[in-house]
């Protein structure tokens, strides 16, 4: 088997964006990828194939602040429990609590890109505030 460990939250430059490969004993046909430091991310995967066929759950999030001023640029958090209608959800709601404006979202299945405007600095951002 051979596991793909992503980062759930992963913040600054694209360095820290890196996907380690874990390699053992494998087939083509057997691969899990686990949500990184997520507690139930080894025994519940948002990615695994077996004999050839995908099953994916879960929701990779990335949003980039365009506000140049903000420690908060680029944030990305792999969401292995939800689905994209309540990350979406997640989304409007930190719009209504005014923690960023909308420039441009890009939205699948499994995927959610939001382009945003937020003053705020990264610490002055409320602890959670991707998953609430």
């Amino acid at each position: 088997m051979t596991k793909v460990t992503v980062p759930n939250a992963v913040t600054g430059d694209s360095s820290e964006d890196a996907v380690s490969l874990d390699k053992t004993e494998s087939s083509p046909q057997q691969a899990v990828a686990v949500g990184g430091d997520h507690p139930k991310s080894k025994s519940e995967p948002f990615i695994s194939i077996e004999d050839g066929v995908h099953t994916i759950h879960g929701v990779d999030c990335i949003w980039h602040n365009m506000y140049a001023e903000s420690t908060f640029t680029t944030f990305r958090w792999i969401s292995p429990y939800d689905d994209i209608d309540s990350m979406l959800i997640k989304v409007a709601r930190n719009v209504e609590q005014g923690l960023y404006s909308i420039i441009s979202m890009s939205a699948s299945k499994h995927s959610l890109t939001v382009v945003c405007a937020c003053e705020k600095n990264w610490e002055d951002l409320p602890v959670g505030w991707y998953c609430r």
